[in-house]
């Protein structure tokens, strides 16, 4: 290229400012103070400086008995210079040292606060500025936002509804629950620290009698929290709820590296993900029993074998009375993924399983999800229990996130992947407009 435009206007130019001292607000505010003090002493001084000189050149301001020096320019300035020793003292010069001390030992109390001791990282208040307790006083609003600067910005899976039904479900550090009202998540939390989760009420234990010892233990076990009316621990899925937690162990960008401890000799999973969020989910898919383990690469890579992901259930990770893991690994063959943009909101994935059947995986914002020209198909039953639950789990301060899936014959998911594959072989803006043609389809 060729430079059309060089100079000051140029972006390059307008951007490189030039460094500028930085001031807290309070020693901002105080050196204003400072100068108005500054200047009212200058003011008094040469007012009576003024004066002095106008009262000697009166007759009765210069009696005998007083002998003045000839006035000249320089008896003036010294004048004025006697007199401005004199008012000096209307600088309050001691009250920055005042405030120096003060910061200082306010920052120390920072640092030695108990409340500010993290014990997960071990680390405790660093106070990198004495003016700090200055600038936190003077808050009057706290606008957070997403970007972790007064949060942790950890993202923690903590429940999801089925469509049609009315319970949702929570999941917790000891298991899955089912809970009965969305409303109510907030009380579950506090039951939640408040009791153990082997200890469960008296009520639950009266709510759920059984003619059996062996099944009231059972059933009292299963319970949680003071109101047993309106949660319940889940220990097998529904059709539905696996086909829910293969879209959240299938549907990301997430790639997985297994290898072998070398003290243990266990195996780990370490998972390189792009965002917090798909790894939030698929930990959590993984404590749910749906574990992804990646592409496998122990098969060949043709045109029938291609991008093949792993994933393995295990049927005995809800049920703490069944010991031992039942494992069984279901692969999918993964043919195209439609990652998230700002236009579509929404991430795809269109995979085969084992047996033959076609599936088209997504998840995004509830705005791009429940467009009525992308789901005719669902009823509007559906769509107003969905928006239900996406407004409940939002009141409960939660973010949230639509999945769905539909099953395509061979035929039609054929035909959409040619014209997406087509679309990719596209350069330039073409190439972008065919994309998001394919992808809106």
């Amino acid at each position: 290229g060729a430079a059309v435009y060089t100079g000051g206007e140029t972006k390059l130019s307008l951007n490189g400012k030039p460094g500028y001292r930085k001031f807290s607000s309070t020693a901002r505010r105080l050196n204003g103070r400072l100068l108005c003090f500054l200047v009212g002493m200058f003011s008094v001084t040469l007012t009576v400086t003024l004066l002095q000189f106008a009262w000697r050149g009166m007759p009765f301001g210069s009696p005998w008995y007083f002998v003045f020096p000839p006035v000249t320019n320089w008896t003036k300035v010294q004048e004025f210079l006697t007199l401005l020793f004199i008012i000096n003292y209307l600088i309050p010069i001691s009250i920055m040292v005042t405030m120096e001390l003060i910061q200082l030992v306010l920052a120390i109390f920072i640092s030695k606060d108990i409340e500010f001791y993290d014990p997960v990282t071990n680390e405790k208040a660093q106070v990198n500025a004495t003016n700090l307790a200055d600038e936190l006083g003077q808050i009057e609003f706290l606008f957070s936002d997403k970007t972790g600067t007064l949060t942790q910005n950890k993202m923690v899976f903590k429940c999801y509804g089925l469509v049609n039904e009315d319970s949702v479900y929570d999941l917790e550090e000891d298991g899955l629950y089912m809970v009965r009202n969305a409303k109510k998540l907030s009380t579950v939390s506090e039951v939640k620290q408040s009791e153990s989760p082997t200890s469960p009420s008296k009520k639950a234990a009266d709510y759920f009698s059984s003619s059996s010892e062996e099944e009231n233990t059972e059933d009292v076990l299963n319970m949680k929290g003071s109101d047993s009316s309106f949660k319940y621990k889940v220990t097998d899925l529904s059709n539905e709820a696996e086909r829910f937690w293969t879209n959240v162990a299938l549907c990301h960008t997430i790639e997985a590296k297994v290898s072998t401890d070398a003290i243990s000799g266990k195996e780990v999973i370490k998972y390189n993900a792009a965002s917090p969020d798909e790894m939030a989910l698929v930990d959590a898919a993984t404590r749910v029993g749906f574990t992804y383990i990646g592409i496998d690469d122990t098969v060949v890579k043709g045109d029938e074998e291609f991008n093949i992901h792993m994933i393995r259930f295990d049927q005995n990770a809800l049920n703490a009375r069944k010991k031992g893991r039942k494992l069984k690994t279901r692969r999918y063959r993964v043919d195209a993924v439609l990652e998230f943009n700002s236009v579509r909101k929404r991430m795809s994935v269109m995979a085969r399983e084992e047996d033959g059947r076609c599936f088209v995986y997504t998840k995004g914002a509830e705005v791009s999800m429940l467009d009525p020209r992308r789901c005719e198909k669902t009823s509007s039953n559906a769509k107003d229990d969905i928006m239900k639950k996406v407004t409940d789990f939002a009141l409960s301060g939660l973010r949230t996130l639509v999945f769905g899936y539909r099953e395509l014959d061979v035929d039609t998911y054929n035909a959409l992947l040619r014209r997406f594959r087509a679309a990719q072989c596209l350069i330039g803006p073409e190439r972008v407009r065919r994309v998001e043609e394919a992808s809106a389809e």
